[in-house]
């Protein structure tokens, strides 16, 4: 029996199109195999993912606060001795002499060598300054008049009650001013205080957390984060820029300086887990 015609232009016993059939078979199969591969290897990897992602945790944040009021234990009175004169040599050696003064003067109240320090020492010239108004206001440098000796000091001591001593001693030296007068806390009764003022505070924290979480029926549970800022006060006295040579300071009753308690206060800011 001969065979049929095939597209392949030769007659044959439909040898050619089961090749072709299985072809199609074969690339059916191809096609699905990649498809569940694919399938296998996109969509599982974004379940997985998503399962092993963190969920959001339940927090509460709050702040806790804790404060007290504590006497000064430390004085700082700090003042700047200037000397001018056209030779720059004299102007240091009167500088020099005002500032050997005052230390013997603050000897002699009972300030040690390690209680007095410096704060910044200069030399500069001075220029007089010309001042011109046509055909515009105008500033500009004239002729040298000078040099000017500048020494600030500072004088830092737990001695409160000589604060007004102290300072009458310093312009009878021969300055001509107080800067300022602070009283503050010396650093380990500030550090001593801090630690106490820190543990307050978070108990405080601790315990508005715990409540809240109560009102709301859940557990309070670890510390997720935590910032802390201690806050202390020292007082300016502004009464000591009267302490001028030739005013109250050289009157015979000695100027009296009162000090005044300083607001302490701790403030800290947390974040709890809540269950």
């Amino acid at each position: 029996m001969k065979g049929k015609n095939c597209e392949c232009g030769s007659e044959c016993s439909c040898g050619c199109r089961d090749g072709i059939g299985k072809a199609i078979v074969l690339g059916v199969i191809v096609l699905l195999v990649f498809g569940i591969g694919y399938m296998a290897n996109s969509s599982p990897k974004e379940f997985v993912l998503n399962a092993n992602s963190n969920p959001q945790e339940h927090t509460i944040s709050v702040s806790g606060e804790a404060g007290k009021k504590v006497a000064p234990d430390e004085v700082q009175i700090s003042f700047t001795v200037e000397t001018s004169n056209i030779d720059p040599k004299t102007a240091e050696k009167k500088n020099a002499d005002i500032v050997a003064n005052v230390k013997e003067a603050l000897l002699k109240n009972g300030i040690t060598e390690s209680e007095i320090s410096t704060g910044y020492y200069s030399l500069y010239p001075e220029y007089e300054t010309i001042y011109e108004l046509a055909p515009y206001y105008n500033t500009r440098q004239g002729n040298l008049t000078g040099y000017k000796a500048s020494h600030q000091i500072s004088v830092k001591t737990g001695k409160l009650d000589k604060a007004g001593v102290l300072a009458d001693a310093i312009v009878e030296a021969g300055v001509a001013n107080v800067n300022s007068i602070t009283f503050g806390l010396k650093e380990e009764t500030r550090k001593a205080i801090e630690e106490e003022l820190l543990a307050k505070a978070s108990a405080n924290a601790r315990d508005k957390a715990g409540r809240i979480a109560g009102g709301i029926g859940a557990t309070l549970g670890k510390v997720i984060s935590i910032n802390t800022q201690n806050v202390y006060f020292p007082r300016y006295d502004y009464t000591a820029n009267a302490l001028k040579a030739g005013g109250e300071a050289s009157a015979p009753a000695p100027t009296e300086i009162f000090s005044e308690e300083l607001s302490v206060s701790s403030t800290i800011s947390a974040v709890f887990g809540v269950e």
